[in-house]
């Protein structure tokens, strides 16, 4: 990571709260043969299901996150690490601070546990079968393993709170970010919905757009034709630009 990404990572860190949700598109995939063919098309049908939002993690403070992954399970990560290389999202529960503490709490106790493939599976089959998903997952529901997505709504859950639309133990991603129960603070670059094919995806790159609308109408950001993000300050790019509040780019 260069000093310039590293000092814009620095800046965005500065705008999230413990709580937030940083949701995060599809990687660059370097591994060849069999590995890397997998995690190719992992990501195009991710992509054709969930756009941009493809991976979820909470941001607990101090630069650190709590994400699940397969193979791995649940763990914390620097933020810097997970962002790097990544378009990204953050999403904030319309929630008060307490409940969004006692959330990053939770998901600390749940360091360790499984990544569920079966969760992954529902999650997919939701986005595209609600009614068949809900009817499988009552008969095979496991408490201890969670996938990106449902690692939050649970750890939100026993808050007392929810924050997707859906049934929290099928959530996907992209759910966390067409969620009415949460507002977008930061957001990369408008998504490509081009080939999505789910309603959930598609309403989450809308919300996105009208995110970036709204920031331009408002005169707190520019854009370029190359890759500039924009965050609910108008004031910090990862692509090295930074973003003035008279909408000027540096």
């Amino acid at each position: 990571m260069s000093r310039k990404q590293k000092k814009s990572i620095k800046e965005l860190q500065k705008t999230l709260q413990p709580g937030d949700i940083v949701l995060y598109g599809p990687k660059e995939v370097s591994a060849k043969g069999i590995a890397g063919a997998f995690h190719r098309a992992f990501n195009a049908a991710g992509t054709r299901l969930q756009g941009d939002f493809l991976h979820s993690g909470m941001y607990l403070g101090n630069g650190k996150t709590i994400e699940s992954f397969a193979g791995k399970g649940t763990g914390e990560h620097k933020f810097s690490d997970m962002a790097e290389g990544r378009k990204i999202t953050i999403v904030r529960p319309k929630l008060s601070m307490k409940t969004k503490l006692k959330a990053v709490e939770n998901a600390k106790k749940m360091q360790g546990n499984n990544y569920s493939l079966a969760s992954l599976g529902y999650a997919a089959k939701n986005l595209l079968l609600p009614k068949k998903a809900k009817n499988d997952l009552k008969r095979t529901k496991d408490p201890k393993s969670f996938n990106c997505a449902t690692l939050i709504t649970n750890a939100y859950r026993k808050a007392g709170a929810k924050v997707v639309d859906t049934d929290i133990d099928m959530a996907a991603p992209v759910e966390l970010v067409s969620s009415r129960k949460n507002k977008m603070v930061f957001i990369s670059d408008a998504p490509d919905e081009s080939l999505v094919i789910t309603q959930a995806g598609r309403k989450a790159s809308k919300k996105a757009k009208r995110f970036m609308k709204g920031l331009k109408l408002a005169g707190s950001v520019s854009y370029s034709s190359s890759h500039s993000e924009s965050n609910i300050n108008g004031d910090v790019s990862f692509s090295g630009h930074r973003l003035l509040s008279n909408g000027r780019r540096k």
